[in-house]
């Protein structure tokens, strides 16, 4: 067996619910504005078999996080520019603007 398959964190996190030994691709599909497809391809004897896939939804789609959305506050590119500008981290230049 390959070194690189078996080097697992001991004991397992919490966050980890199952844990593969295998090489192979992942694939992000865009449908949609709306929706997207990830399916993970395991390579199994030089093929390549589909293991798992999931959709993924933008939740500015959903009319039920609108509420939650509206109660972020968001500044405009300009303040943040400023404040990092007193800060003396970067300029408009290091940020991709040129004007």
């Amino acid at each position: 067996m390959d070194p690189c398959t078996y080097r697992f964190i001991d004991p397992q996190p919490q966050i980890s619910v199952f844990r593969e030994a295998s090489f192979g691709h992942g694939e992000l599909e865009v449908v949609n504005a709306t929706h997207a497809m990830w399916a993970w391809h395991r390579n199994d004897d030089d093929e390549s078999v589909v293991s798992d896939t999931f959709w993924l939804r933008n939740l500015a789609s959903i009319s039920a996080c609108h509420k939650s959305f509206s109660m972020v506050q968001r500044l405009p590119l300009e303040n943040k520019l400023m404040t990092r500008r007193k800060k003396g981290k970067d300029s408009k230049a290091s940020l991709g603007r040129t004007s």
